[in-house]
């Protein structure tokens, strides 16, 4: 971190969690980092420059990981550090949209349902964020991945409390509406916290951001799959249970195919049964008092198990 200009604090907070999840949680076995190409800004009294990063690295699961991108560099008085990505900056109501070289022909994309994204979230959840939403599109996984956590494998999108919005562009799949939707409604939740995680499990958190992101992928699947495909593995009873998922750091990997479908099968249930009005009231009260054990019975009238009763009998009746 004494090689990273921490002046913008979002940077140095998203750089930090890099750094410390690298020397915690998820160690990196080795890592190199090649820097070339570099256009330095008036040589003599440069305060400035950018180049093309390189960085190979093997991660905690013994994958090995490459990717390359545009960075920027600045000079102080420490002397030269990394300060982030080299973006293009484009404004939107509600959003400020930083651009990756490689991902300019991906923002008309991107702005033309902002607006329709924003009301939706919002309407939802029925909160409005107090800060604007900032959106850096990635030219590709590997890329995000460098920059945000090193264990990471090839995701779409990610988010943490005071963090952008991060995308990666998919020129195979260049729709980029719903996963935007599913990252705001995480970014609205921690809004709603103090720009902190709420005490919501992460698979409610994540459940929670795939129902409401829905409306936009039903525009492409027409049908609901996910409870289906959670009904299914309740019947043949590989349906996972809650506390195994509750933390996203130390969920594993095979599970994450579990954390989505099921926490979305969730919110549909209480949404379905006691409307949304009670749903955001037991959502908001996790926000940053209660948990799960504590918010469903103030809110709901019932405990956990007795909802996790009706949710798996609700289950075995429609589907």
């Amino acid at each position: 971190m004494a090689l990273v200009d921490q002046t913008d604090p979002a940077f140095a907070l998203e750089h930090g969690r890099l750094a410390d999840e690298w020397s915690g949680l998820h160690p990196v076995t080795d890592y190199a980092l090649a820097v070339e190409d570099l256009d330095i800004e008036d040589e003599a009294d440069a305060v400035a420059a950018t180049g093309s990063l390189t960085a190979t690295w093997t991660n905690f699961e013994g994958a090995e990981r490459a990717a390359t991108w545009r960075g920027r560099f600045t000079r102080g008085a420490a002397g030269w550090q990394y300060a982030g990505e080299a973006w293009t900056t484009t404004q939107e109501p509600h959003f400020t949209i930083k651009v990756a070289p490689g991902a300019e022909t991906f923002v008309e994309n991107v702005t033309q349902d902002l607006p329709a994204i924003y009301d939706h979230v919002t309407d939802a959840l029925d909160y409005v964020p107090a800060q604007p939403l900032v959106i850096k599109l990635y030219a590709d996984a590997p890329a995000l991945a460098a920059n945000t956590l090193l264990s990471l494998p090839d995701i779409n999108g990610w988010n943490e409390p005071g963090e952008a919005l991060k995308l990666r562009v998919n020129p195979e799949d260049p729709y980029l509406t719903p996963t935007i939707a599913h990252e705001m409604t995480h970014f609205a939740t921690f809004d709603r916290a103090g720009t902190k995680r709420t005490k919501m499990p992460w698979w409610l958190d994540e459940g929670l951001a795939s129902y409401v992101a829905r409306k936009f992928a039903l525009i492409q699947t027409g049908e609901d799959s996910a409870t289906a495909t959670v009904a299914a593995w309740l019947a043949e009873g590989t349906f996972v249970e809650w506390d195994r998922m509750t933390v996203y750091e130390t969920t594993p990997m095979e599970l994450w195919r579990n954390v989505y479908p099921q926490g979305y099968a969730m919110v549909r249930y209480v949404t379905t049964t006691y409307g949304a009005e009670k749903r955001n009231a037991w959502l908001a009260g996790m926000a940053t008092d209660m948990d799960i054990d504590a918010a469903t019975p103030a809110v709901l009238g019932l405990s956990f198990d007795d909802l996790d009763k009706g949710f798996r009998e609700w289950l075995t009746q429609i589907h």
